[in-house]
C-alpha cells in the first residue's frame, strides 16, 4: 500500500468518525427530556404496603402438617384515602380455616400508602396472597 492509499484511507476514516459524533449529537439534543414528556389523563400512584406483619405458622397446622405442605391464602383490602385498611376479607381460602383466621388476623396489622389520583388519596384495594409452607 503506497503513501496515497494510506492517506485516503486516514481522511475516510476522519470522515466517517466526523459522521458518527455528529449524529450522535443530533440525537442527544434531540432526545426527550423528563421535562419534555406531558402526561394526558390522571396520574394514579397505586398504594403500597408500607408495613408487613411477621407471619407465623398457627401450631396447630404445624404440628399435624408433613414436611413440604402448603396453604396459599388470598387477601383483599379496602384501603381508605388516608392509606387505612378499613376491611380485609379471603378471596381465595387456603381451605384450611385455621391458616385462613391467622391471615386475616395477622393481615389487620397490615399498614399502607394511600392510593394517589393526581396527588389526591383515594380509596381503593389491594391484593396480598400468604404462601404457608412446611419445612
Amino acid at each position: 500500500m503506497n503513501q496515497e492509499e494510506r492517506k485516503a484511507i486516514v481522511q475516510a476514516t476522519l470522515a466517517l468518525i466526523a459522521l458518527v459524533v455528529t449524529l450522535l449529537l443530533l440525537v442527544w439534543v434531540n432526545y426527550p427530556k423528563d421535562n419534555d414528556v406531558e402526561v394526558e389523563g390522571p396520574v394514579v400512584t397505586p398504594a403500597e404496603m408500607t408495613f408487613k406483619p411477621e407471619l407465623t405458622f398457627p401450631r396447630r397446622v404445624a404440628s399435624r402438617a408433613n414436611s413440604g405442605d402448603i396453604w396459599k391464602v388470598k387477601l383483599k383490602f379496602e384501603i381508605n384515602h388516608l392509606g387505612e385498611v378499613t376491611n380485609v376479607s379471603i378471596i381465595e381460602s387456603s381451605g384450611n380455616k385455621t391458616i385462613d383466621r391467622s391471615a386475616l388476623e395477622t393481615s389487620k396489622e397490615a399498614r399502607f400508602s394511600p392510593t394517589l389520583h393526581d396527588g389526591e388519596g383515594v380509596d381503593s384495594e389491594a391484593v396480598w396472597t400468604i404462601v404457608y409452607k412446611m419445612e
